[in-house]
């Protein structure tokens, strides 16, 4: 309560990442869906969702410039929210090539989003005496709000609107980014990204961190990208993929709080591992089990996996790069286990659910996410296997 009373900007940031969460679950995991009722096949979905995620990252260094530029302002911040919103209309495009390039638009800032947003609270909290996780857990609100309101929104309202509530949801975040306080996010200059690239390069176990945070992360892509498509498939109706996608993001915040207590007492490569092995579980589950009420009951495993596994790799990264180098760290994990992982996820997604259904797409997520489980098992021992020869 302290922490509230004297910096009551806490309050705002924990705001940002509710409407940040609403309006990004309101739209993004229906995309899939949306783009199939434009004629797209699931192949062509995936290609377009890999194409525009290539954008968005190959604009990431051209955002570390611009906070780099602006350290301590909101510009970045401010067009990660608004830009996305104002251009989402244009999915209603019967063009591959137009949505092509709506999409690449679109991503070139909505997937710089979440890591501007954990940029600035990271730096703006130092001070707080605040958990990251504490605020972070406020998007995981919002996206269960967000993917439940979205769920009911296409139930009852053409699909093709569904870019009016995002947009809303959207510029409220931006026009709350303009009444945060300023704060200069720790970076080390415009050459950083590249010494944190040589840096993670030389280190053997963060190359080994980065191939397993890449092959669990890909996963995503069967949920975040097709799920709503794959639960339509097996007869879902859209209002139970609201609830079932409401549920996973409800799951994050529980997950999320016990994060800080289960880093106090295990490192995070043990998280890591405990939550890669839930991800094997659940897609195995949801392979062999293709029914509608299985998956949406198996959605509550999602703070497990996808919450616990993101808070122990932020919390990795920060203990393997100095303070001027941890936001841009953050950006190249980001990159890799987000950004690549989902253009091959979406690849490889589209393909197996065009081929062999939900049982394919699922059979997919559980092997990519077994090979990580078995890549941070193999980086587990060989930590502590350092720790013991540093020891004697």
């Amino acid at each position: 309560m302290d922490s509230e009373e004297k910096y009551p900007f806490l309050a705002k940031t924990r705001l940002l990442y509710f409407l940040s969460g609403i309006s990004a679950s309101a739209l993004v995991p229906y995309l899939a869906l949306w783009l199939s009722h434009d004629g797209l096949s699931s192949p062509q979905i995936g290609l377009v969702f890999a194409l525009s995620i290539g954008a968005g990252i190959t604009a990431q260094p051209l955002w570390g410039i611009l906070v780099d530029h602006f350290p301590s302002s909101h510009y970045p911040l401010f067009l990660v929210m608004a830009v996305p919103g104002i251009v989402a209309m244009g999915f209603n495009s019967h063009s591959i090539l137009g949505l092509i390039g709506i999409t690449v638009i679109f991503n070139l800032f909505m997937v710089s989003r979440s890591s501007l947003t954990d940029a600035y609270t990271i730096s703006a909290v130092s001070k707080a005496k605040v958990h990251y996780g504490a605020i972070r857990l406020f998007g995981s609100l919002g996206s269960a709000a967000g993917a439940f309101f979205g769920g009911l929104y296409i139930a009852h309202v053409a699909i093709k609107t569904l870019w009016i509530p995002f947009m809303v949801f959207s510029i409220m975040a931006a026009i709350l980014v303009v009444k945060l306080p300023k704060a200069r996010t720790t970076r080390a200059g415009t050459g950083s990204f590249w010494t944190a690239l040589r840096e993670a390069l030389a280190n053997r176990q963060f190359l080994f961190f980065l191939i397993a945070g890449f092959l669990v992360q890909e996963t995503l892509s069967a949920y975040d990208g097709f799920f709503s498509l794959a639960f339509h498939d097996i007869g879902g109706a859209f209002r139970d993929t609201g609830w079932a996608l409401a549920l996973g993001s409800l799951s994050n915040v529980p997950a999320m709080l016990w994060a800080s207590r289960l880093l106090q007492n295990h490192s995070p490569r043990k998280v890591m591992l405990f939550s890669a092995g839930t991800y094997v579980l659940r897609w195995t589950l949801m392979a062999i089990f293709p029914v509608p009420w299985i998956y949406i009951v198996l959605q509550l495993l999602h703070g497990l996996s996808f919450g616990l596994f993101w808070i122990s790799s932020v919390s990795y990264v920060a203990q393997h790069f100095p303070p001027p180098l941890r936001a841009t760290g953050q950006s190249l994990y980001s990159m890799v286990s987000i950004g690549m992982a989902t253009i091959s996820g979406n690849l490889i997604s589209g393909m197996a659910l065009a081929r062999g259904g939900p049982v394919l797409l699922y059979t997919f997520a559980a092997v990519s996410a077994g090979a990580g489980f078995l890549v941070l098992a193999a980086l587990n021992r060989t930590s502590i296997a350092v720790a013991k020869t540093l020891n004697e």
